[in-house]
């Protein structure tokens, strides 16, 4: 499995613009908008944190690179061209999707409490961007349909409250990339520590 030397920058930030294009941001909010009531239905045991933004909640229960449309824009194989991960092989991956409604938003947080390998990474799909997305590093910018934001394990972010009509859809995904990481979710999987859909393991 390719790693990474040592762990990744605890407080990295860098962005890509273009990620999807603005057709395939139209098909993905479709899709979310679309399943987002059969997400919810999904029975969830494991708290989370989330109640307040519902579908982002089912994070724990339901992967969305495993939805069959999510799986034909083929999003794991462009994660693998990135600069940050062209050396790895393999990984796991936590995919969800977010929708804010009018009044809603998503509180300061990291993804990690420890540095490890691991990146956080977020693709605003569609909205009002001037909703913007928070980084500690940055402070507040616009949101640009289809740029994919990565970030490092302790870099705090959040989305202000939502004041428009229309959803603000985003999606995000974590990505696992050593062994040590590897093997906690596999036992993790196989004690029920963990929903079976949590995880993706993605190959190059």
């Amino acid at each position: 499995m390719g790693t990474l030397n040592t762990t990744t920058p605890p407080k990295y930030h860098s962005s890509y613009q273009s990620f999807l294009t603005l057709e395939e941001c139209d098909f993905l909010s479709h899709i979310i908008l679309k399943y987002e009531n059969e997400i919810l239905r999904i029975p969830n045991t494991f708290p989370n944190g989330y109640e307040d933004t519902p579908l982002t909640s089912q994070h724990t229960v339901y992967n969305w690179l495993d939805h069959p449309d999510v799986a034909r824009l083929q999003i794991p194989s462009r994660l693998f061209q990135l600069s940050e991960l062209i050396h790895i092989n393999e990984m796991y991956a936590q995919c969800w999707c977010n929708i804010l409604r009018q009044g809603q938003k998503l509180n300061r947080h990291n993804h990690c409490d420890e540095p490890t390998d691991f990146y956080s990474l977020n693709i605003f799909i569609d909205g009002n961007p001037t909703t913007g997305t928070y980084y500690e590093d940055t402070g507040r910018i616009d949101n640009t349909r289809g740029e994919l934001h990565i970030v490092g394990t302790h870099l705090e972010h959040e989305v202000p409250t939502h004041l428009y009509q229309k959803p603000r859809i985003s999606m995000a995904i974590d990505l696992h990339l050593g062994s040590t990481y590897k093997e906690d979710i596999e036992h993790s999987i196989k004690t029920k520590q963990v929903h079976p859909n949590r995880y993706k393991l993605l190959r190059r």
